[in-house]
């Protein structure tokens, strides 16, 4: 006995065409879905590096205005505060200081 082999009918070839458009229609997503995705990783990896840039810039002035000298300086000149005297003072914690003559 002889066996032949059919030829594929048609509906081998939609299902093998059919499987070949899903693949090719699959791969192009996933493709154009890593495209977005890594503009929008570098868009955020910008945005990150902006903003450690402005948190060092605000940490650095957040220092320059709590420095002692500007407060005593504003104290001074804004304001006309005065560093008191010894004998402008008063102790509340009940220890006399006997000032000097």
């Amino acid at each position: 006995m002889k066996q032949t082999s059919n030829p594929p009918g048609p509906m081998a070839w939609l299902l093998l065409l059919g499987v070949f458009f899903i693949t090719v229609f699959s791969a192009t997503w996933i493709r154009t879905q890593c495209t977005s995705l890594n503009f929008s990783i570098s868009l955020l990896r910008e945005e990150r590096d902006r903003l450690i840039t402005q948190n060092r810039n605000l940490e650095i002035e957040q220092a320059r205005l709590r420095s002692p000298e500007r407060i005593r300086n504003l104290a001074e000149n804004r304001l006309g505060l005065v560093m008191p005297k010894a004998e402008n003072t008063v102790d509340l914690t009940g220890i006399v200081h006997e000032k000097d003559p």
